[in-house]
C-alpha cells in the first residue's frame, strides 16, 4: 500500500508551496556548488581530493534538513514525520531492490574492472581510498536522498495531484519533477572539472536512476530506506574495481 494514498485534506492544504521547496533547494545547490569552486583549488592534485565532493554534499542535507524539520513535517501526521521510517512492505521492497542494484551495478562493474587497466584512484593509498568509498557508499546518498525526498519530492507530492501513465506503470508528477532535478544536479561537475560530454551523460543517467529511487520513497516514505539504496547503487562500482585489483594494490 502506497503510503501517500489516504487522503490528507488539512495536512496537504498547510504543506509548503512548490516554489518554496524550490527555492530552498536551489538555495542548498548553489551553496554546494560555491563550496566546491572555493575548496577544489586547495586539494587540486592532491590523492584526497574527494574531500571536495565530501564538503559540497554538507549544504545539500544541512539546509534541507532543517528545511523539512521546520516546514514540511508540521504539515504531516505525527506518525509520518520520522526520516527513520521502516514498514514490513517497505522492507521487503528494500531487498528485491537491492538485489536489482546488485544484477545490474554490480555485476556489470566488475566485469568492466576485469577488462580494464587498474585506474589511478586505486593507486592512491589506502587513506584517499577510504576518503572514497565511505563518500560513495555512505555520504553522497544521505545528503543528496535528504535534498531530493523529504525537502522536495514529498512536499511536490502533497501539492501536485495527478498522475502520468507510463506502460504499466502510474509515475506521479512529484516523481517526474523530481528525477528531471535529480540529473540536472550533475550538471555543476562540469565545473569542478568533469568533461562535458561525461557530465551530460552522467546528468541523463541520474535522471532515470532517480526514477528508481523515487519509486521506492512513494511506495514507503522511507528515506533512510532510499539513502542506502542509492549508497549501495554509487558504491557499487568503486567495491568492483577494488575487489579485481585488490592484489595488485
Amino acid at each position: 500500500m502506497d503510503i501517500h494514498a489516504a487522503p490528507l485534506p488539512r495536512q496537504t492544504s498547510q504543506a509548503p508551496a512548490p516554489l518554496e521547496a524550490v527555492l530552498v533547494f536551489m538555495l542548498a545547490g548553489s551553496l554546494a556548488i560555491l563550496t566546491g569552486i572555493l575548496l577544489r583549488p586547495l586539494l587540486e592534485g592532491s590523492p584526497y581530493r574527494a574531500l571536495v565532493s565530501w564538503a559540497t554534499h554538507v549544504p545539500q542535507f544541512v539546509i534541507p534538513w532543517l528545511w523539512y524539520r521546520l516546514r514540511v513535517a508540521p504539515s504531516l501526521p505525527p506518525e509520518r514525520r520520522s526520516l527513520l521510517r521502516w514498514r514490513e512492505t517497505g522492507m521487503r521492497l528494500f531487498w528485491v531492490m537491492s538485489l536489482w542494484i546488485l544484477a545490474l551495478k554490480f555485476a556489470p562493474s566488475l566485469v568492466e574492472a576485469l577488462l580494464s587497466s587498474m585506474p589511478k584512484w586505486v593507486q592512491t593509498g589506502a587513506g584517499p581510498i577510504a576518503v572514497i568509498i565511505l563518500f560513495q557508499g555512505v555520504w553522497v546518498g544521505l545528503s543528496e536522498e535528504m535534498a531530493i525526498r523529504p525537502a522536495l519530492h514529498l512536499p511536490l507530492l502533497l501539492r501536485l495531484p495527478g498522475k502520468v501513465r507510463v506502460w504499466r506503470w502510474e509515475l506521479s508528477h512529484a516523481l517526474l519533477l523530481t528525477s528531471l532535478v535529480f540529473g540536472l544536479i550533475h550538471l555543476p561537475n562540469a565545473l569542478l572539472g568533469q568533461p562535458l560530454a561525461a557530465t551530460a551523460a552522467q546528468a541523463l543517467f541520474a535522471a532515470v536512476v532517480g526514477l528508481f529511487f523515487g519509486y521506492y520513497y512513494e511506495r514507503t516514505g522511507n528515506y533512510l530506506g532510499a539513502a542506502l539504496l542509492h549508497n549501495l547503487f554509487d558504491v557499487c562500482g568503486y567495491v568492483a574495481v577494488l575487489i579485481v585489483f585488490a592484489g595488485r594494490m
